[in-house]
């Protein structure tokens, strides 16, 4: 599985489910550099996880109207399991942040999320 391109790539040939374009226009506010950094933290953590599936789609707060790409994991774990992959996983994406400079990491905290369910 891998997400190198994921403003670019259609769905079907991604490995990842990208839902909408708006959830692409949204990937094209964060710098390549720093997208791929975050994305390759997570396809290293893939790699030893048990995933099922993995969406990409926009969501829009209702109280401050701001937008943000989640990027969803869907693993197959319990939820304890899911805790520890849920912690693997964080550690990993902060881990690619902290090599970034500080303005990619304020666009990616403003317009990136990772979420995991189980």
């Amino acid at each position: 599985m891998r997400l190198r391109d994921l403003r670019r790539a259609p769905a079907a040939g991604s490995g990842w489910d990208i839902e909408d374009d708006a959830a692409r226009a949204i990937l094209g506010r964060i710098a390549t550099p720093s997208l791929d950094a975050v994305v390759d933290a997570i396809d290293k953590w893939a790699m030893t996880a048990p995933v099922r599936n993995v969406r990409v789609y926009a969501f829009q707060d209702p109280e401050d109207f701001s937008e943000e790409a989640v990027i969803d994991v869907e693993v197959d774990a319990s939820p304890d399991d899911g805790l520890a992959l849920w912690d693997a996983l964080a550690a990993r994406v902060a881990e690619a942040k902290r090599a970034l400079p500080q303005p990619d990491r304020e666009a990616l905290n403003r317009h990136l999320a990772v979420h995991l369910s189980w």
